[in-house]
């Protein structure tokens, strides 16, 4: 039987991902007694499905059309481009993608190496920090404030409101307070950052984003606001799970990490294989815009579908030895980042800040080891795949030459 407890908040990633293998083998397409949802575990069916937008709409505004009803400015992340169809989102895409073009990016590896460098400064002498609470989650938020011009001094707030977000039921039509109190806030803070813009343009995605035109028109106030907090959100979000899923996966697999400090030019594959096999995003939300079958099984019109990115990943019939962490594994055709038009915009940027991150590490941290205590709790919700905290113990690398 179906024990919903077991994706939404398993007691570790061990039993989140027996679960995607019994589904996979036994209910791929999984209807939910009594409701309009939809879950899909194979990698075929869901490449499929968030690929197709003709017939698979990302529109929150069908996904999410009871709660928008009560409120129009509910999830507004979500009816950015990541919640929006064709012609507007190629409009809206077009647009944001030259803020995220590579040159551009590569701009921000010193500026994120200086960050990383100042975030190990804090725990160095102490030779023990959880890597999730004192860098993959301060990182990120940094990086992003810094793009969207947002003041230091609220970015713990931005980061608390983001992870109430993550966490949250978006399939859900009654919303806890703490959901709508973050929202309020984000919306809040980004409608007064867009009307100082206006008026005093600085060097920040904000005011690029201010007079930037799509066919001769001006974004509105509401679509700058929502993309500021979907890369708010998102961004914060994937950067910050995808460094700690990585260390996880290295404490898990020693072989592979000491690979990896023989040669570090295996880092960028090892980057890809963390995204296939613990994968940040568990899912994104699609709707069926007309009768579908997928996998043998018969789908209505306007079904809530949530396409498992974290299952299709590990799909034995997709991926050799699915559940071996290999840091060399080629191919690797991972949909981490989802597919087609609704391609992860932030995926080079959270490339970046992991690789950057584990440079780091690698260069100044030796003899990593998990601390024996650790619970390795599971963030809860759909949406996300990753820990509550991950403390570790080390050496510093100074410390050791110093021996030496």
């Amino acid at each position: 039987m179906f024990n919903s407890q077991s994706l939404m908040a398993p007691r570790d990633m061990q039993e989140r991902y027996a679960t995607f293998s019994v589904l996979r083998q036994n209910m791929p397409v999984l209807p939910i007694p009594n409701t309009d949802l939809w879950f899909i575990f194979r990698y075929e069916d869901i490449r499929r499905i968030i690929s197709d937008p003709d017939t698979f709409s990302s529109d929150f505004k069908h996904f999410g059309k009871a709660r928008l009803e009560a409120n129009p400015d509910a999830a507004l992340a979500l009816q950015s481009i990541v919640g929006i169809d064709p012609p507007i989102h190629r409009k809206m895409r077009d647009l944001i993608s030259r803020a995220f073009t590579p040159r551009i990016i590569e701009q921000y590896e010193g500026k994120i190496r200086t960050l990383v460098d100042g975030l190990l400064d804090k725990v160095i002498e102490s030779g023990n920090f959880d890597v999730i609470r004192d860098v993959s989650e301060p990182l990120p938020t940094k990086v992003i404030a810094g793009m969207l011009g947002v003041a230091p001094e609220v970015e713990d707030d931005f980061r608390k409101s983001s992870d109430i977000l993550l966490q949250a039921d978006v399939s859900a039509n009654e919303v806890p307070l703490e959901v709508t109190q973050a929202e309020r806030a984000l919306h809040g803070y980004f409608q007064d950052l867009i009307e100082a813009r206006r008026t005093h343009p600085q060097d920040d995605l904000t005011s690029a984003l201010v007079m930037a035109e799509i066919d001769g028109e001006r974004l509105s106030e509401r679509d700058i606001s929502a993309f500021c907090e979907l890369l708010l959100i998102a961004g914060n979000g994937t950067t910050t799970h995808l460094i700690g899923n990585m260390m996880l996966a290295l404490m898990q697999n020693p072989t592979e990490f000491a690979r990896l400090r023989e040669n570090p030019t295996l880092l960028t594959s090892a980057i890809e294989e963390t995204l296939r096999y613990y994968s940040p995003a568990q899912t994104v939300l699609r709707s069926a815009v007309k009768d579908v079958t997928v996998g043998g099984q018969a789908i209505p019109a306007g079904s809530r579908i949530f396409p498992m990115l974290a299952s299709a990943n590990r799909d034995e019939a997709k991926f050799i030895d699915a559940d071996r962490f290999d840091i060399t594994r080629q191919p690797n055709q991972h949909i981490a980042f989802g597919n087609g038009i609704h391609f992860c915009i932030g995926a080079p940027l959270a490339r970046l800040e992991t690789r950057v991150t584990f440079e780091a590490i690698l260069k100044r941290l030796h003899q990593i080891e998990l601390d024996p205590s650790a619970t390795l709790a599971v963030n809860p919700g759909l949406l996300i795949n990753s820990l509550k905290a991950l403390p570790l113990h080390f050496t510093a690398a100074e410390r050791m030459t110093a021996q030496v």
